[in-house]
């Protein structure tokens, strides 16, 4: 269950990353004059973001796949009367700017670019030409520490047609080839003169807007235009504003462009209404589903993880509450063992005798040696046994092993992967003896449902994102999918027996806790305080009560009282600096292990699928014009 949890979690991340892969252009403006002669002065500016070296732009006043002009209706859908006939007075210009951008900022050139047969990535203020068949490829050098625009300047002759009725301009302003997302498109149409008469229209994406600004000029919009979208603009003005154009059809064409822009009109429409409905739907079914959702974690709480409430006579309890190992306690805690389980043990075994602790005189850092008591190793659980096995049949020679040769077992590759083959069995042998307890009630079956009906969450959001609904939905669905997810997956609850086991053993820290404000004769013998102190270790508290213990026993005299006193005195003592130094170095051979073993996995081959070894397996662009862009 939780390998299928973190791969859903894995996807859901990854998957937005690839979904986002494109790069961006910030801004980009374009200014678009209608000359008098029929031709067209160009002018965009645009900003990347990210890290780049210069910007590709490749500019088409043709288009090669529209069928020839005929002057029927559905030749003004789009036809070969559209194309401009070449391109000439080509300017490219870097623009400083500060932290707004706006049309006002053409004005500001800065840098004229120079024309060059070859640059280099790096490169600054040059710019390569490339003519082919219907258009030009632009490569701009202009890399992204420099912090400017970039900026285009340049005229497409014959664009504007004459129409018996009309004068008219269908112009693709980016085809299909421009591969970045725009996050801010405006495209201004400028007539000559003002004109009453003016009609425009836009094609592309449904999100955009198409504004006559006034009688001269109009402006179309796009607050987010995404990759290979094409777009173009449509305007049919007074054949006076244009008396030196050559370009003529001969036809009444403002009847034939209406009829075909009411039709494309409609369609949009019913588009949008379809999107509206779409949007309200995946709107209503996501609020539906969180409610629902809402009332199944307040359902799963109650139910199945709201301990069972338990009462204990006193708050205190002053014995050990039971005699399993200090590892099944762990796993009463937390329903996992861990490298303190394993630690405490060790401890558990040295103060049962089972493993004898000998301090090494040495002038340098402290050392201690394990002996194993063979008589009494036979009393041990199967995951004592493990621990014996690892310390003195891997580690040791046999019979004793010291702290540092455990501490220096972990580092190598090979010695690292059987040390964690050893670990990890001892952690499932612990793990099955918790469960012989019956801690905890088996969920398993109760999970499934929960996270079933969680990951409908998912859909929802990837068909906000899929739609670009711009939705709240849109931004709080994957969170709340993957909390409740990782809450249905990973919620516990313990057994009347669990929850009975629980409380004894926090009433028992309570009592370790006030331990120094407790009387004399209210405290256990001192022969188990070594005890009190293996399974003090696992409950977090072992520092507090050593200091308190050890101020205890010094009121007491027990110091210096009899042999025997002394000696449960030194060895209490000697428990507290093993404890310290003990639990540091597991966890720290466990962790280089763990390490070293991923460096060993790291370091193998990648996996060959040819048999000869390796590692082991495991609705615009209708018009003239456009083109496209993007970076290098």
């Amino acid at each position: 269950m939780k390998k299928v949890l973190w791969l859903i979690i894995a996807f859901i991340f990854i998957l937005p990353f690839s979904v986002n892969a494109v790069e961006t252009t910030d801004k980009l403006y374009i200014m678009i004059n209608v000359l008098e002669d029929g031709s067209i002065k160009v002018r965009e500016m645009a900003t990347l973001k990210g890290s780049y070296n210069g910007r590709l732009r490749n500019i088409e006043y043709k288009n090669l796949s529209l069928p020839h002009f005929m002057g029927r209706d559905e030749d003004f859908a789009g036809s070969d009367i559209y194309n401009g006939s070449g391109i000439r007075d080509l300017k490219v210009y870097g623009i400083n700017h500060g932290a707004t951008l706006d049309f006002n900022d053409f004005n500001a050139l800065t840098t004229l670019f120079r024309q060059v047969g070859s640059a280099s990535s790096g490169d600054y203020g040059v710019y390569t030409y490339r003519p082919y068949q219907n258009g030009i490829d632009l490569k701009v050098f202009q890399p992204s520490s420099k912090h400017q625009a970039f900026y285009l300047e340049y005229i497409v002759d014959d664009v504007i047609v004459k129409h018996d009725d009309v004068a008219e301009i269908a112009w693709n302003i980016l085809g299909s080839e421009y591969k970045e997302n725009i996050n801010d498109l405006k495209v201004r149409v400028l007539l000559p003169k003002e004109d009453s008469s003016m009609r425009v229209w836009a094609h592309g994406p449904l999100n955009g807007e198409i504004t006559r600004v006034n009688d001269k000029e109009i402006e179309l919009s796009y607050d987010f235009l995404g990759a290979y979208n094409p777009i173009d603009i449509r305007m049919t003005f007074s054949l006076d504003l244009v008396p030196d154009a050559i370009k003529t059809s001969n036809v009444t064409a403002l009847p034939h462009i209406l009829k075909i822009e009411e039709e494309k009109a409609e369609i949009a429409n019913r588009e949008r209404d379809k999107i509206r409905f779409q949007n309200n739907l995946l709107n209503i079914s996501s609020a539906v589903w969180v409610v629902l959702l809402g009332g199944m974690v307040v359902y799963i709480y109650i139910k199945y993880d709201k301990e069972h409430k338990v009462v204990l006579p006193s708050p205190y309890y002053r014995d050990l509450p039971n005699t399993y190992g200090p590892e099944v306690l762990e796993y009463l805690l937390k329903k996992n063992v861990s490298s303190l389980g394993f630690s405490s043990s060790i401890l558990n075994l040295i103060d049962d005798g089972v493993i004898k602790l000998e301090e090494i005189p040495s002038g340098k850092k402290k050392d201690y040696r394990l002996i194993k008591d063979e008589e009494k190793i036979k009393k041990v659980t199967s995951s004592e046994q493990e621990v014996m096995d690892l310390l003195f049949n891997t580690i040791g020679n046999g019979k004793e092993v010291t702290l540092n040769e455990v501490k220096k077992y972990g580092k190598s590759t090979s010695h690292a992967e059987k040390f964690l083959e050893s670990f990890h069995h001892w952690q499932m042998l612990a793990k099955s003896l918790g469960r012989d307890e019956h801690f905890y009630q088996s969920l398993m079956g109760v999970k499934v449902l929960p996270i079933l009906f969680s990951c409908i969450g998912f859909l929802l959001f990837f068909l906000h994102l899929v739609l670009e609904t711009e939705s709240l939905w849109a931004f709080v669905l994957l969170p709340i999918t993957l909390i409740v997810i990782i809450y249905f997956a990973s919620f516990k609850k313990r057994s009347e027996n669990g929850a009975m086991e629980y409380a004894k053993w926090q009433a028992f820290k309570k009592f370790l806790l006030d331990f120094g404000r407790m009387e004399e004769k209210e405290l256990p013998e001192i022969a188990i305080w070594n005890k009190y102190l293996v399974y003090a270790t696992v409950l977090g508290c072992a520092k507090e009560v050593e200091k308190q213990m050890k101020i205890k026993m010094e009121a007491m005299n027990i110091s210096s009282n009899t042999s025997t006193d002394a000696d449960i005195y030194r060895s209490l003592w000697m428990n507290h600096m093993l404890r310290a130094t003990l639990n540091h170095q597991i966890s720290q051979t466990v962790n280089q292990a763990i390490s070293s073993s991923r460096a060993s996995i790291a370091s193998s081959h990648n996996s060959s699928g040819s048999g000869f070894g390796g590692g082991v397996s495991s609705g615009g662009g209708s018009f003239g014009g456009g083109g496209g862009g993007g970076r290098f």
